[in-house]
């Protein structure tokens, strides 16, 4: 049938068929234009998902330049009281020799400013990463009591 149509219908005239292409190409023109957006929104997409990722990660920098300054005044403060238990086991562990032969040892109160520094430094430390230093002032005031007795 369609053959048949084929063969009765009339041959489009030059105008007609240069119509018909342009027209054509006007919709695959639309179609590009389609694709080209749509590729535009994916390179938006994209763009804010890199700077969402930036973001993110510049954060987590900055909490761990935080986090390593936080770990040195720790370290800081173990060494202070690495020192301190240096002078208070030093301070007790004198030689009779080395000792004042004015001095009654019962008498000398040993360490004692050291011990209540360490004791004010302990207990004014909040952080749960600071307990080490908790435990250790509890050590030295026990040893201190010790040596003292």
């Amino acid at each position: 049938m369609e053959v048949v149509k084929s063969l009765l219908k009339p041959k489009p005239t030059p105008q007609q068929q240069l119509c018909e292409w342009q027209c054509r190409l006007r919709n695959e023109g639309c179609n590009i234009e389609c694709q080209i957006r749509d590729v535009q929104k994916e390179e938006k997409k994209v763009e804010k998902a890199i700077r969402d990722a930036a973001k993110a990660l510049a954060m987590e920098l900055v909490q761990s330049r935080k986090a390593v300054n936080h770990l040195y005044e720790n370290k800081a403060q173990l060494n202070s009281i690495s020192m301190h238990l240096g002078k208070i086991v030093g301070c007790c562990d004198r030689r009779p020799e080395q000792q004042d032969p004015h001095e009654d040892p019962a008498e000398v109160d040993v360490g004692q400013e050291d011990h209540q520094a360490l004791v004010h430094v302990a207990r004014s430390c909040s952080s749960p990463r600071l307990a080490l230093m908790k435990n250790t002032s509890a050590f030295v005031a026990n040893n201190t009591r010790m040596l003292h007795n």
